[in-house]
């Protein structure tokens, strides 16, 4: 079990690493929505980076329109929708790997012969609305990034109406992927409102404690197996989210049942770092902000078990 344990650990504090670029990927969504436009022709040779034209534009226009000024990586490739066409198969249904609400991941080795990588390919209805500007954040703020808990962002693609980004091919899998087998990806995309702490939802902002929020669901779902969107029926029988299914066992004392079976508990000792290991995602997840821990705080608990 010392191997479980360590495996819990490890996940939890990976996560300590993508918060923070996540919060600047929010912020950068929320700021830089007016960024000025101006016409440029040029696609994948230009030093700008063409969007989707705004709403009223003709779709022969659209290809005109590049984002002014942005803070693009230049370590950055950038690729020609052919390229990423053939790298894919002509995006062929075979080489799906992923997809959600924003379009769908493959995939690809491009024509340098290099390692396989994967290519997320925005739908056109999301890249002309919101997912614009999460291209453009994903660019300016994961581009620059390098941490061994993020999968790296290599390249980018920006051609009229299509916009696609190149990342990092994670080959063994996504934490989602190894938690819920085939039920990660039956559902489509993940469900990051559940991910979300109670005053995000209610548009109060984001900030660290809406961080350890999320932390303490991963926590949760980590050592449940069970998504935090998924409904549980509790002693009462009536459904009801993760976080209180949870709460509601630890409270009445049967905390053993909340436990992945899929871990194998043996003995009083296990159980009772379970018990330690849930009390620390509750802590996470209280609603009121300052009744969280810091994430200093929540690593040293998490060094003692």
């Amino acid at each position: 079990m010392d191997g479980v344990y360590e495996a819990l650990v490890v996940t939890v504090a990976a996560f300590v690493g993508i918060s923070v670029p996540c919060l600047l990927v929010a912020f950068l969504c929320r700021h830089r929505k007016n960024r000025l436009l101006e016409p440029d022709h040029r696609c994948s040779s230009s030093s700008s980076l063409p969007i989707s034209a705004p709403v009223g534009i003709s779709s022969e226009l659209s290809s005109s329109w590049s984002l002014y000024g942005s803070a693009v990586d230049s370590s950055l490739k950038k690729l020609s929708l052919d390229d990423l066409a053939r790298a894919t198969g002509e995006f062929s249904p075979d080489n799906i790997i992923g997809d959600g609400s924003f379009g769908f991941v493959y995939r690809a080795v491009l024509p340098d012969g290099g390692p396989a990588v994967a290519v997320k390919r925005l739908s056109a209805d999301h890249a002309a609305g919101a997912g614009n500007r999460e291209f453009r954040a994903e660019l300016e703020v994961l581009g620059s990034l390098s941490h061994r808990n993020l999968a790296r962002l290599l390249g980018y693609c920006a051609a009229g109406r299509d916009r696609l980004l190149v990342y990092e091919l994670l080959e063994r899998g996504s934490l989602d992927a190894w938690l819920h087998g085939d039920a990660a990806s039956a559902g489509g995309s993940l469900p990051w409102p559940a991910y979300m702490a109670p005053e995000i939802r209610e548009g109060v902002g984001a900030s660290v404690k809406a961080d350890v929020y999320s932390f303490g669901v991963l926590m949760m779902e980590t050592v449940t197996g069970r998504r935090p969107s998924w409904p549980m029926k509790n002693i009462r029988g009536k459904e009801v989210e993760l976080l209180k299914w949870a709460r509601e066992k630890v409270e009445a004392g049967i905390s053993s049942e909340i436990a992945d079976h899929r871990m194998g508990l043996e003995g009083e000792k296990e159980t009772k770092e379970v018990k330690t290991f849930l009390d620390i995602a509750q802590s996470c997840t209280e609603e009121s902000p300052k009744y969280r821990p810091t994430m200093k705080e929540v690593v040293e608990r998490l060094n003692r078990l």
